[in-house]
């Protein structure tokens, strides 16, 4: 376990330092990393704040600047529940997903870029186990 945890942290040390905070860059004046994460979380589903809040791990407080922010850049859209007319159902706008979706060919292009370094068997050898570690982490 010892073991298993230690190669965890170097590797996520690895995915930060060559991939994460190159790509951040795209990012900086426009929408911080949860800002972006939260866009992205709305363009599998809209949701309700609750749901929202729980589904990108933070309370509805941190929730509130950062819907806020999202409303001012006009990314997203809240509407009244039409079950529970308490609710407001959160969605991206078009602009919302024209801005994720830029965002997402740009990080894309990115990774592209990093993983083209590598030969073919090294290249299978990555999507085998990019795939078994999306499996294992959702389990966690």
């Amino acid at each position: 376990m010892n073991e298993t945890t230690n190669e965890l942290l170097k590797l996520i040390l690895q995915i930060e330092k060559k991939l994460v905070k190159p790509t951040q860059q795209t990012l900086k004046g426009k929408l911080s990393p949860i800002q972006f994460y939260t866009l992205f979380v709305l363009s599998e589903k809209s949701m309700i704040r609750n749901d929202l809040s729980t589904k990108v791990g933070i309370s509805k407080q941190q929730l509130t600047p950062i819907i806020d922010k999202l409303l001012e850049c006009r990314f997203i859209m809240k509407k009244q529940d039409t079950v529970n007319k308490k609710s407001m159902i959160i969605s991206l706008t078009d602009e919302g997903k024209a801005f994720l979706d830029d965002q997402r060919n740009y990080l894309l292009d990115h990774l592209n870029a990093q993983i083209s370094k590598l030969d073919k068997d090294n290249m299978l050898s990555l999507e085998k186990i990019v795939i078994e570690m999306n499996k294992i982490m959702d389990k966690i």
